[in-house]
């Protein structure tokens, strides 16, 4: 059964892992010789043709200087091609002088090589130089061909090492670093995979023959070790034989030999203590000197990688547990300082990677499973700093490198991934102390912030890369210390600065990432604000923090911006520009929660809002100035948040007093408001460069500009008319007709100022006109209609006073306002359809024969002595006679009106009021019986119809007037 199971595990190796392996091997070598096949034809057919022309032209020299006799032997001497040198790898190929000597092999005819094709011939190891001829001195002449030739195969022993050192050191001369898992698969594929899989599985199995006898007591401890450390010698002295027959196959024995020592002196020292810690470690620096010296003397990647871990893999495979971290991390540093070592002369970066992820693994296992702050801390603390300072050290020597190659990299697992891990160790190592994180990172910052300037001043062309990540570094440890040292109120006000300042920084070098570090930086401290405001803040933190928070982020958005002001939709298109109008209007919304909430903390509920008013009416003033200086449109326009801060303002003041003035002297802040709106608009209608237009569409600018004043007018009307009606509603019982006159006197007068500033052709009329009359006084207009409507129901008696006709409040003010409304209709009819100008038109002559019919009812009730009410009203015998006489005689001017000027429209309105009055007589008049008041109306009204028989007939159509008109002789 054993013998069955090791035969299927070797078939599971066979097929798993040994023709895998093979088969890519494979590929990639037939495609690494396809590709030198190509590049040999290549060239060779460019060597044909160049030689082609080369003989073509000498040929035609001798034939003109050569003497008569000479032609044949000239031409029958059969030229040499010049030999061609290998350089070394990478440089071009040049042909020497002819002159020189050098082995030259017979070379067939020209005419022979020209049919020749190119592809099939064989690589030449040598060609002759041309065939000189007393007769051509102009074949002397040396022809020089810059041609790439591929590096032969050397056999000598240093040109083999180098040549092995090269093909170890391809996965280095990337021009982009590849992760780490990729690099160690490209490593193992390249060069003899199944020598490097060998040696892995002879280091693992000693280390399991050496466990094994240690168990079972088989052997003499020193028997032991002097037989493994014998191992290892003969496999590195047979390395170091075949370096110069087989490169890749010694290297590999020689890495293995070097873990095997490692493991033999590793378990001498701490598994039998046989050796004493000095010798140990003596030992061990003695085997890392020797694998430095061998590696870099070989140009071996692969030994020093497998070298180093079967270094870093000894205590892990012999470990029992116990034992003191300080030899087990004393011994890592040794590690890490010969791999630094190694990188003063070679620059392999998956060497480095072997180190950081060996010693900050094993530190992070024996840390989360040891780790006693009371025990451990000042050691760890100790070789923590140690790795930190070797690794970044060797960020810098790999930089440096590849800067003279002309690479530019930077090893972004040593840069970044040292500092972060390392950090996560610190906070482990200082979480017993209270503000450990904190100085923790404080540290960090004073280790990578002092490093980045030392860089700079040496090295400021060859590190610039390095330099920004270490800035970079520092302060991100520096920015995170603030949060772990205070409270999230004052993290929030460093985080806006330093995010500002990284954003000019940015900003001004062109530097993208520092930007956008910048931006999220202040995010992150709009993020502490709200969870310190969550909270819980004191009135001054309060006003400290968002005043920071919001001048930093305006004051970033106005970094940001670089483009000149254009379309919104085109700006917007451009993502570059995103982050400038996010800031902006975080900025914004800080400063206006400053304004709102810093007034109520401030003062006094009812007046805390007036006075946030205030501060909004000075921050518009300040946007607009400074935006246009600045030529910013996006902060100048920040002004316009004034109308819904006081459109709020307005709705509060209502819901607490009644009125907006009802917090007393405070409340005046809105005549200074309405004073800004006004010089806001006229700075808008200057045509300003930076105005709406220059923001929004064209489509959308005026019509956004037209609203704003007519959201203004508005404004005023439900300032002005929400006092005024709650001062009427103060006048008591009996004062209906007053509250009514006064309030369409209001109306109607705000109407007669806005006609008389159109008439002086005063601003804004002049510039917003349709704005003002179809917008502005929209409401006013409407409210006086309503109140026409409604107030006509009045009976104009008023307290210890008569009621006069026309002389009453009630009656004057709707006289006012029908007027006005007149006025309206005429100024609004060139911007409304005919057909709707007239409609207004006569929407006015209906209100006045409304009130007209109301006149003569209140006239009537108070000479007849009749109640004003519904039912006696109607039944008023008086009352249905004057109104039958009246419209009658309303309809006898209408038809007047109609026949003296041709309209048949105003004459059939007259005709059908008749007709209504008609109707009422037998409707009406008739059914309440006999009597001197039905004989009257019916008398009456008769007479009239006969007048308007006479007096008003039915006028002819306006076609058959101009018909007659033009059948007229002149």
């Amino acid at each position: 059964m054993e013998g069955l199971a090791m035969l299927g595990v070797l078939l599971a190796v066979g097929y798993l892992i040994v023709l895998p392996v093979l088969t890519i091997l494979a590929w990639r070598r037939g495609e690494r010789l396809e590709e030198e096949v190509r590049a040999l034809r290549a060239t060779l057919s460019g060597l044909v043709q160049r030689l082609g022309r080369v003989e073509s032209g000498q040929g035609e020299a001798a034939a003109r200087t050569a003497p008569p006799g000479a032609t044949t032997a000239t031409t029958a001497a059969a030229p040499a091609l010049p030999v061609v040198t290998e350089p070394a790898p990478g440089a071009p190929a040049a042909i020497p002088p002819a002159s020189a000597a050098r082995p030259t092999v017979t070379s067939p005819p020209p005419q022979d090589i020209a049919g020749v094709d190119a592809a099939s011939l064989p690589v030449p190891t040598g060609v002759p130089a041309p065939a000189m001829s007393s007769a051509s001195p102009q074949a002397a002449a040396p022809v020089a061909v810059s041609v790439p030739v591929p590096p032969a195969r050397p056999a000598a022993h240093a040109d083999g090492v180098a040549q092995a050192g090269r093909q170890e050191d391809t996965g280095d001369n990337r021009d982009s670093l590849p992760n780490p898992l990729s690099g160690l698969i490209r490593w193992f594929l390249q060069g003899n995979p199944l020598a490097k899989l060998g040696v892995l599985l002879l280091f693992f199995g000693l280390a399991y023959l050496m466990n094994y006898a240690a168990d079972r007591n088989l052997f003499p401890i020193e028997l032991r070790l002097v037989t493994a450390a014998g191992i290892a010698g003969g496999l590195l002295a047979l390395g170091w034989r075949l370096r110069a027959k087989a490169p890749l196959y010694a290297l590999i024995l020689q890495g293995g030999a070097v873990g095997a020592l490692y493991i033999t002196c590793f378990a001498a020292f701490r598994l039998y203590t046989l050796l004493p810690h000095g010798l140990s470690f003596a030992l061990m620096l003695g085997i890392c000197a020797a694998s430095v010296a061998l590696a870099v003397l070989q140009r071996a990647q692969s030994l020093a990688v497998l070298a180093s871990i079967g270094g870093y893999l000894a205590p892990v495979l012999l470990s029992t547990g116990g034992g003191s971290h300080v030899a087990l991390f004393s011994y890592y540093a040794l590690l890490t300082l010969g791999i630094l070592a190694v990188s003063l002369w070679q620059s392999w970066r998956p060497l480095n990677l072997v180190g950081f992820v060996f010693t900050f693994g094993v530190g992070l296992w024996w840390g989360a499973e040891t780790y006693d702050p009371a025990l451990h801390y000042a050691s760890s603390q100790f070789f923590l700093l140690f790795n930190l300072v070797v690794f970044g050290l060797l960020a810098v020597l790999f930089a440096l490198r590849s800067e003279r190659e002309g690479r530019g990299l930077v090893d972004a697992t040593l840069v970044f991934g040292a500092p972060l891990v390392g950090f996560g160790m610190q906070v482990g190592l200082v979480r017993h102390w209270e503000y450990g994180p904190a100085f923790s990172a404080l540290g960090f910052a004073a280790l990578y912030l002092p490093l980045a300037l030392f860089l700079l001043r040496r090295w400021p062309q060859q590190t610039q890369r390095l330099t920004v990540s270490f800035l970079a570094l520092g302060a991100g440890f520096a920015t995170l210390a603030i949060p772990l040292a205070l409270s999230a109120r004052y993290t929030a006000m460093a985080w806006a600065l330093e995010g500002l300042g990284l954003l000019w920084a940015g900003r001004s070098q062109r530097e993208a990432r520092m930007a956008w570090s910048g931006v999220l930086l202040l995010v992150l401290a709009a993020v502490a604000a709200a969870m310190a405001r969550k909270d819980g803040m004191d009135t001054a933190s309060f006003l400290l923090v968002t005043a920071t928070l919001a001048l930093t982020w305006l004051a970033g958005a106005a970094t940001w911006r670089r483009h000149p002001p254009g379309h919104l939709r085109g700006v917007l298109s451009d993502v570059e520009d995103v982050p400038g109008w996010l800031l902006w209007v975080g900025g914004i919304t800080a400063w206006v929660l400053w304004l709102g909430e810093g007034a109520q903390r401030l003062f006094d509920r009812g007046d805390a809002s007036l006075f946030a008013l205030a501060g909004m009416l000075a921050s518009a003033v300040a946007w607009q100035q400074v935006g246009t200086r600045l030529r910013w449109p996006q902060l100048r326009h920040a002004a316009w948040l004034l109308w819904p801060f006081a459109a709020v303002v307005l709705v509060y003041q209502w819901l607490a007093f009644g009125r907006p003035f009802g917090a007393g002297w405070p409340a005046l802040v809105w005549l200074p408001a309405i004073a800004t709106a006004f010089w806001l608009l006229w700075q808008e209608d200057s045509d300003s460069p930076v105005g709406l237009s220059a923001l929004l569409p064209v489509p959308a600018g005026p019509v956004v500009l037209s609203g704003l004043h007519a959201s203004l007018g508005w404004g005023m009307l439900a300032v002005g008319g929400s006092e005024l009606l709650w001062h009427l509603s103060k006048l008591g019982w009996g004062s209906e007709e007053w509250q009514a006159g006064l309030l369409m006197t209001a109306l109607a007068a705000t109407v007669l100022a806005l006609w008389l500033a159109d008439r002086r052709g005063l601003w804004p009329l002049q510039a917003q006109g349709r704005a003002w009359w179809l917008g502005a006084l929209a409401p006013a207009v409407a409210a006086l209609v309503l109140l026409l409507l409604s107030t006509n129901a009045l009976d104009g008696a008023m307290p210890k006073q008569a009621y006069l006709p026309l002389l009453n409040p009630l009656e004057e003010a709707a006289v006012f306002g029908l007027l006005m409304l007149w006025v309206w209709c005429a100024n609004v009819a060139a911007w409304l359809p005919a057909a709707a100008a007239r409609a207004c038109g006569y929407a006015v002559v209906a209100l006045a024969m409304w009130w007209a019919n109301g006149l003569l009812l209140r006239t009537l009730a108070m000479l007849g002595g009749i109640d004003w009410d519904a039912e006696a009203l109607w039944a008023s015998r008086l009352v249905q006679t004057s109104f039958a006489l009246a419209w009658t005689l309303a309809a006898l001017a209408c038809m007047l009106v109609g026949t003296r000027r041709a309209e048949r429209r105003v004459w059939i309105g007259g005709a059908a009021v008749l007709g209504l009055v008609i109707l009422k007589l037998f409707a009406v008049d008739a059914a309440r019986g006999g009597g001197l008041a039905r004989a009257v109306a019916f008398i009456g009204v008769a007479l009239l119809v006969l007048a308007i028989g006479y007096f008003a007939p039915l006028p002819p159509k306006r076609s058959t007037v101009e018909a007659d008109a033009a059948a007229e002789p002149a």
